[in-house]
């Protein structure tokens, strides 16, 4: 291996460790997926390193959260992966490296068949705050386990459909108290 190739793996397992924004632990991310999963506080991705080319890092999620509320500063509160039928699911993550025309786009899936239930375009506030957040509303949704998926597009970086990450979540009758 070149001298190159151990520091990009260096830098790599570093930031694989590190992880950034968030609670709770991280599995480590499959080889070549570039996500990480919180165990319970929420989804974890490794920020993409500057290349020695000087090209800018790849858009990538910071901290990312579901919660029953959203504070005023567009933070998910009150976490959870588990919300009663007709709640709203509040979303929050941070969108780093992301393009100025950068456009996001969110979909639930169904986990067992992949089932496309629910679809939005999320606003990007370009060149503001990374944040991005959102609500959705769970009228509708059978019980069960979903998926939500966040995929970005841009134009300018020819970027179609890259999925940015995933999270579990679940849709119970009635959530416990």
């Amino acid at each position: 291996m070149t001298k190159k190739g151990v520091r990009e793996v260096t830098a790599i397992l570093i930031l694989t460790l590190v992880g950034c924004g968030g609670k709770g632990g991280t599995a480590p991310a499959a080889a070549g997926s570039g996500e990480q999963k919180a165990a319970a506080g929420g989804e974890k991705t490794a920020p993409a390193a500057a290349t020695e080319s000087g090209k800018p890092p790849s858009p990538h999620l910071g901290a990312f959260r579901l919660g029953h509320e959203l504070s005023p500063e567009g933070v998910a509160g009150r976490e959870d992966r588990t919300f009663g039928a007709g709640e709203f699911v509040c979303v929050s993550f941070d969108l780093l490296g992301s393009p100025a025309d950068a456009k996001l786009h969110v979909r639930v899936v169904t986990k067992s068949d992949e089932k496309t239930v629910l679809e939005q375009d999320v606003a990007v506030a370009a060149g503001k705050s990374p944040n991005v957040s959102f609500k959705m509303e769970t009228k509708g949704l059978a019980p069960g386990d979903y998926v939500l998926q966040k995929i970005m597009s841009s134009a300018s970086a020819k970027i179609d459909g890259q999925t940015l990450g995933k999270a579990d979540f679940k849709v119970v009758k009635e959530r416990p108290t």
